[in-house]
């Protein structure tokens, strides 16, 4: 039975206005701070709310973080920080899930690319190729430590034995 649940986010878009900034501290633009409730509405209406959201330290995704947690009326404990996840790998990732995990039904990660859409690859080869800004894959899986990998071989995306399935995928642009 698929009884935990997987929400990988990539922060809505930011700016690049200010020169000299760092990529860490480069906060959203108009259209992310538009698009971004617009998504935690979406996430609310399809009951797609987590136990916890692990979030990059970076701070678009502490801002993207932040109408997530409005939408979802939760209290700061349901949100770690964690500077690991700045532009992160996939096994970071997975790092920080197992660390978090304790038992809980579903976490969120909202986070980078390139990690993100390596990690969701890795989990499913039925997700898209790329993961736009504010993408979101949500999955089920049968446990989120040790989270169930895809097989892959070569290159190419194999037949897995793990019981993990992308329930859904959805960004800003797309019509719903």
């Amino acid at each position: 039975m698929q009884n935990r649940l997987l929400t990988l986010v990539r922060h809505a878009k930011s700016s690049w206005k200010t020169e000299g900034q760092l990529d860490h501290d480069r906060p959203l633009n108009d259209r992310g701070n538009h698009d971004a409730p617009i998504m935690a509405k979406r996430l609310v209406e399809r009951d797609c709310i987590p136990d916890l959201i692990l979030c990059s330290s970076a701070k678009r995704t502490q801002e993207t973080a932040a109408y997530f947690t409005e939408a979802f009326g939760f209290c700061e404990d349901k949100l770690w920080v964690s500077k690991s996840l700045y532009l992160c790998t996939p096994e970071t990732m997975l790092e920080q899930l197992a660390i978090a995990e304790s038992g809980l039904r579903h976490i969120m990660i909202i986070a980078h690319n390139p990690g993100l859409e390596q990690l969701s690859y890795r989990l499913s080869a039925a997700c898209n190729p790329s993961m736009p800004t504010l993408g979101v894959r949500h999955f089920a899986c049968s446990s989120l430590n040790p989270l169930p990998m895809a097989n892959r071989s070569h290159g190419s995306a194999a037949k897995s034995d793990a019981s993990i399935e992308l329930v859904f995928e959805d960004f800003p642009k797309n019509v719903v």
